[in-house]
This record gives C-alpha cells, structure tokens and sequence, in this order.
C-alpha cells in the first residue's frame, strides 16, 4: 500500500513566499488576495505578511490603505517602514517619505535605523524623476552622515540620475569612484552611459 504524503500545514511563511513570489511576478492585486485568505483562515499575520501586503498596496497606488495597515502593527519593524516609505516614494508623497526616515534617524532603537536599502529606495526614485541633486543628497546622507557602505546598486541609480540631468562627466567620475573602491559596475551603468552619448553627440566616452 502506497504511502500518503503528509499534508503542507499552511502558516504565515509559506503564504508570505507566495505573496512575494505575485509581487516580483507584478500582481499585486494576488498578494493582497494572498493576505485576505490568511486571515480568513485563521492564520495569524506577522511582520513579514504585512510588511509584504504594504509593498502589494504601493505597487497599487492604495497608499491610503497601506497607511492603516501601517498604523495597525503593534511593534512594526525597519522591514515594515521600508515598505511604507516604499508605497508613499512610488505614489508621490516623496514629503512623508521622507517624513518616516527622518522618524527612524532619530529614533532610539538601534534595529530600527534607515539601512542601505532604504536610502537605495531614496536615491532610485529621484533618479527615476531625474532629480540629481536629491540623489547625491541622499547618496551623502547614507554614506557621509549615516556612515552605511553604497552598494552598486545605489552607485547605478546616482549614475542613472547623472545621466538624466546631462551630467555625463559626473556619471564617470561616479564609475571611477566605484573602481577605486572595488566595486563593480552593473552592465546596467554602462548601458545608461550609453544611450546618454547616442544622444549628445558631444559626448565622447
């Protein structure tokens, strides 16, 4: 007689991999869905489900909603806060975005400190507007004042911004920073390089 395999017993883990998995797949409105079916099932929600519901939520543009969710949460961690700033950077409310960093500058906690990732969100969204002195702001403030390590990630989108503004010779030097410092430059860089000399014909790399 063949053996039954044992049933997955569904926790709050498997169905945040689940949410996460329809938000980098971008459905968002499935992640949601996701979270309303834990809850109908009697599932206890943690950090982890609601900071990623909260992510769902700005990809959306329900930042209202992420807000109460937000508001909600007992003992929210930086994850959570991430996701918050996230949903307001990528709804336009740059203003309380910013708001909720500067909550975590001065906070007291210690594990509730901006990281890389949250001045990354910071400096990707002004270069996306092309605003290159709010991503060099950024950039100083997590480097210089917050003393955290810029990944390539972050260098890319300061390059990225760079190049929006028709700063090409700041976008190299850029690049030269990240060489002198060991770090790789992502293809990304070279392909933002790029497609800003196709368009200046001045520019000569």
């Amino acid at each position: 007689m063949q053996e039954m395999t044992p049933a997955i017993e569904l926790d709050e883990r498997c169905f945040t991999i689940v949410m996460t998995s329809a938000i980098k797949s971008r459905r968002p409105e499935d992640a949601v869905r996701l979270f309303d079916e834990m809850i109908v099932a009697g599932i206890p929600k943690g950090n982890s489900s609601t900071s990623t519901l909260i992510r769902a939520l700005g990809m959306m543009k329900e930042v209202d909603r992420a807000e109460r969710v937000f508001s909600a949460i007992a003992r929210p961690d930086l994850y959570c806060y991430n996701e918050l700033i996230f949903a307001y950077l990528i709804c336009g409310k740059r203003k309380d975005a910013v708001h909720v960093l500067e909550k975590l500058r001065k906070g007291q906690n210690v594990y509730l400190k901006p990281n890389g990732i949250t001045y990354g969100m910071f400096i990707r969204n002004s270069a996306l507007r092309g605003e290159v002195r709010e991503a060099k702001d950024m950039f100083y403030q997590m480097t210089v004042v917050d003393k955290i390590k810029a990944s390539p990630r972050a260098y890319t989108s300061l390059v990225e911004a760079c190049v929006k503004s028709g700063d090409l010779k700041g976008a190299l030097d850029l690049l030269e920073e990240m060489k002198s410092k060991g770090l790789q430059a992502t293809d990304e860089s070279f392909v933002r390089l790029r497609e800003a000399a196709l368009q200046n014909s001045n520019a000569s790399l």
